[in-house]
């Protein structure tokens, strides 16, 4: 008859033990004494021990029956709390829904190992197929008011209101420091994903008062330019409809008329004024002439060659 039990693996020369549960123990035993015969446990610690003073030195023993009315989980996790950590104890967590943490990463059986692509595929559809433990449930009012008052850790946010010191922070930029990052890639599909929320959770853009605006631009762009017209929907795209008196209607951030600038196109004639007069300025430098003429020759014989 099957029961749920806490048992111990005792190693009677010491008397360290190893603590688990189980449903079925006759198979349970079976199965860590294959495994501790072929030294491929996954208690290391164990594993030793077993090792050292042979099988002969250790019994299986039950410790305690678990009622049906009680989680077998929930008391396993009793006696890891009391045990782990102690000398006599060969476990390594104190939780018994997660046997590695705590763990040293070198204890771990897959350890320096890589999984293959077929079971990556299978570990991550199995733990798709794996409810949310919260899904459809609620915080209490209590709950949410301990989380708020920052009483009871908050998961997602470990580090809210904690700052690290001078020697981890130094010891974070040291490691990071020079190490070039891999480049972000981007699959069609999680591209286009991004396309259709940035669509969807974009803000419409209504025209709003220009008057607030135009406060701020330099009296010369004011005189320059005719803005009666002009629309206006945010800091981050053009004001349009503004009026040039020489080249008509044109469009331009409203930071560039802050800066003294405007329509394009006289932009474009005042750089090019400017450029002219440098040229004459470097022109009549002899030097300057001189190697420029020589680079010339040179560019004409390259070509000829």
């Amino acid at each position: 008859m099957k029961q749920s039990v806490i048992y111990k693996i005792i190693n009677t020369i010491n008397n360290k033990f190893y603590v688990g549960s189980t449903t079925n123990q006759y198979e349970r035993f079976r199965v860590h004494r294959a495994r501790l015969r072929n030294n491929k446990h996954h208690s290391h610690h164990l594993q030793a021990a077993w090792n050292k003073y042979g099988e002969q030195a250790f019994v299986f023993h039950v410790v305690e029956v678990v009622q049906e009315d009680r989680s077998l989980q929930e008391a396993e996790d009793v006696w890891l709390k009391d045990w782990v950590g102690k000398e006599e104890c060969y476990n390594k967590s104190r939780y018994s829904s997660a046997p590695w943490r705590g763990g040293a990463k070198e204890d771990h059986p897959m350890y320096g190992k890589t999984v293959s692509e077929e079971t990556k595929v299978l570990l991550r559809t199995a733990r798709l197929l794996q409810a949310d433990p919260r899904l459809g449930k609620t915080h209490s009012e209590e709950t949410k008011r301990l989380i708020r008052d920052k009483k009871l850790a908050n998961p997602t946010r470990a580090w809210s209101g904690k700052k690290r010191d001078e020697a981890t922070r130094k010891k974070i930029g040291d490691a990071q420091r020079g190490v070039p990052k891999a480049p972000r890639t981007f699959t069609e599909e999680g591209l286009r994903n991004a396309r259709e929320n940035m669509k969807r959770n974009a803000r419409e853009q209504k025209p709003s008062d220009l008057s607030d605006v135009l406060m701020k631009f330099p009296q010369e762009t004011l005189r320059k330019y005719d803005f009666s017209n002009a629309v206006y929907t945010g800091a981050l795209t053009r004001v349009k409809n503004c009026v040039c008196q020489h080249h008509g209607v044109f469009s331009q951030y409203a930071a560039q008329f802050r800066k003294g600038r405007g329509c394009p196109e006289c932009g474009a004639e005042q750089r090019a004024e400017s450029r002219k007069v440098q040229m004459k300025q470097a022109w009549a430098d002899p030097v300057w002439r001189e190697n420029l003429m020589q680079a010339r020759a040179a560019k004409k014989l390259l070509k000829t060659l």
